[in-house]
């Protein structure tokens, strides 16, 4: 696994894509509720290093661009379709 320290969701997307070939994009906003709860599961299940979490607050232009238009909204990104 990459020792590279991310700054954004994009980058760390990158690195998980290369470490390990497939990833799971969590979008949210904080204060949603139903975030929080699938957000305290990742973290219960220890599932953190195989998610990317983005807050459509924080990172509007990320949603925007991946059309998301609720939260939360989870996808499966894998290497081999990009």
């Amino acid at each position: 696994m990459s020792n590279a320290m991310p700054t954004n969701p994009g980058q760390e997307l990158v690195v998980k894509l290369q470490d390990q070939g497939k990833v799971i994009v969590i979008f949210h906003m904080k204060g949603c509720g139903h975030c929080e709860e699938l957000i305290n599961l990742v973290k219960a299940k220890n599932m953190l290093h195989m998610v990317v979490l983005v807050d459509c607050n924080e990172y509007g232009d990320i949603s925007k661009s991946n059309q998301i238009t609720g939260t939360p909204t989870s996808v499966l990104v894998d290497k081999k379709n990009n």
